[in-house]
């Protein structure tokens, strides 16, 4: 070897533990999460090498929602239809195969077009095999629910979002003063028809706070969907009696006067203002045939 001919020097400890894809991942999966300046310490991250780029990558696209966006980026609507409208075509799938849990927004009656995850539309063949946590918001981004109405009762469709592996789904809402007892029981009939069909694989629902629903909805949705566990536990309220046009001239209607932290400690059924009749005892009733439960004012 000539004097000239630089000396190879042996890794350093460091150097070595910082090439092992392991130690990697435990440094990128330990960085503080929505912390100001989170996203650009993982860009920074992802510029050192092919390892930390991979790494990098599947924690910036893990989950696409507002809880898990660094706090400098301000509200924006980081709904999935929203995030992959910006990337190009042929790059979609690259990033979807990283999303393991997102946020999307309910489609209903106001939504003009076709459903964009279907056949034909936008998204047409895009999988998310990772995904296995979906978040259905039922208001948009300025708190208002599906229908931009302070009450939500058309026909509302899921999304048909390819993902094989959902295990579990949760309906929500962006504005905490609104509360899903304001999204009508037909609308959460929709819903509920949609499941088995778009989502086979899904197992657990998640509703926040109260939901009104027709009599035996919930178990026609197990009879059809009978991979999903605990429903019987869901904080949900069948619907036993709607009041006629005098009744509810009568009442303070929700919304109008109404501020549901002013009895916040209340029971629904117990509030003299609520415009139906609910029972909590959904498990009771006569055997379900056919799905088609065995209320005799339901229509199919």
């Amino acid at each position: 070897m000539s004097e000239t001919t630089p000396s190879i020097q042996p890794l350093t400890a460091t150097q070595r533990a910082l090439s092992l894809a392991e130690i990697v991942g435990l440094i990128i999966s330990c960085m503080p999460r929505n912390g100001p300046g989170w996203g650009r310490d993982l860009l920074s991250c992802a510029l050192v090498n092919k390892l930390w780029l991979e790494d990098s990558l599947a924690m910036m696209w893990r989950s696409i929602h507002n809880d898990h966006r660094p706090l400098d980026d301000g509200y924006e609507n980081p709904g999935i239809d929203n995030t992959f409208l910006e990337i190009r075509y042929d790059r979609r799938q690259f990033y979807a195969n990283f999303v393991c849990c997102a946020m999307i927004n309910l489609l209903d009656d106001s939504w003009e077009g076709e459903d964009p995850w279907a056949e034909g539309g936008e998204f047409e063949g895009l999988v998310f095999p990772k995904m296995t946590v979906l978040h259905v918001m039922l208001t948009d981004i300025d708190g208002m629910l599906a229908t931009g109405s302070n009450t939500c009762d058309g026909e509302a469709v899921l999304p048909s979002l390819n993902c094989p592996n959902l295990h579990t789904m949760s309906f929500e809402l962006n504005d905490t003063n609104l509360v899903s007892y304001e999204v009508a029981a037909d609308t959460w009939e929709s819903i509920f028809w949609d499941l088995p069909t778009k989502f086979p694989s899904l197992q657990h629902l998640d509703i926040t706070g109260h939901a009104h629903i027709f009599p035996n909805a919930l178990r026609r949705l197990q009879k059809r969907h009978p991979n999903l566990q605990g429903l019987e536990y869901l904080d949900m309220h069948e619907i036993r009696r709607f009041l006629s046009e005098s009744e509810l001239a009568e009442l303070d209607p929700i919304g109008v006067n109404h501020d549901p932290m002013d009895n916040e400690d209340m029971d629904l059924e117990d509030d003299p203002d609520s415009g139906e009749e609910f029972t909590e005892d959904l498990w009771e009733d006569d055997e379900v045939e056919d799905g088609n439960g065995d209320d005799e004012d339901y229509v199919e």
